[in-house]
């Protein structure tokens, strides 16, 4: 799928992925008045893919020619290697959760999930990795079935519609949803703090730099602030980079 703002007085495009994280209409209430700001900046076409797949994304990403993507935080060490460097931050204090149905679950033992399926957006979010955790620490591991290649968004859509039971999201979704339809559900676990990241190529224009900090308050999803220090890596970031390099083997 192709999002595209409109103005054409220069010749170069800019090119951005994103991945399938989210669906096409989220992507596009929080980063269509960025994007059409830069363009108009620029002067330049702004060209943006949604990529279904999280393989074919991430490979993408590592190939070249693409001026910047919004990813999760914990993708900034793996892709830090790969010719990006981390330019903006925000939507920080987002968290994952381990969410339910209250009518089917109604104590905060994750044991009680034994022979269920769970979804995750995919094998390489941190809601896949938190779920991992979670059930290590209970003693867990191997006794659930994950389901995953979908978007947070879906996942919600399932869990409202009764399609799913259990389901790892990110609070991004999460808190969108009504009072009155979060208070139908039960959440086992919480993560910590996360936050995502804009990732720009190392070469990266000076006239499309100025541009997009110039249109950091377009960003519909939280505050976003400049941000240049590459951070320490934490497990997830780890755990990540070892996934990343192991798919682009393959």
């Amino acid at each position: 799928m192709i999002f595209s703002c409109l103005n054409h007085a220069c010749d170069q495009t800019i090119n951005l992925v994103y991945g399938p994280f989210y669906s096409a209409r989220f992507y596009n209430e929080y980063i269509f008045k960025f994007h059409e700001n830069i363009e108009r900046i620029t002067g330049c076409h702004i060209t943006s893919q949604l990529i279904p797949s999280y393989e074919t994304y991430l490979k993408r990403l590592t190939q070249g020619d693409i001026y910047m993507t919004f990813v999760p935080g914990h993708y900034e060490y793996a892709l830090s290697q790969y010719g990006f460097k981390p330019m903006l931050k925000g939507a920080v204090g987002a968290k994952i959760l381990l969410v339910s149905k209250i009518k089917k679950y109604k104590e905060m033992n994750i044991r009680q999930l034994e022979g269920e399926t769970i979804l995750v957006p995919s094998i390489y979010t941190d809601a896949y990795l938190y779920l991992m955790d979670w059930l290590e620490e209970s003693a867990m591991t191997g006794k659930v079935n994950i389901i995953s290649n979908t978007s947070h968004d879906d996942i919600a859509v399932k869990l409202i519609t009764d399609r799913a039971s259990v389901g790892a999201l990110s609070t991004t979704i999460y808190n969108r949803m009504p009072a009155s339809v979060r208070d139908d559900f039960f959440v086992f676990k919480r993560s910590g703090s996360r936050h995502a990241v804009l990732m720009v190529a190392e070469d990266l224009p000076h006239a499309i730099h100025t541009a997009i900090i110039d249109s950091i308050p377009l960003i519909n999803l939280g505050v976003w602030f400049e941000y240049y220090g590459r951070s320490q890596p934490d497990e997830h970031a780890k755990a990540f980079k070892r996934q990343l390099d192991a798919l682009l083997k393959e």
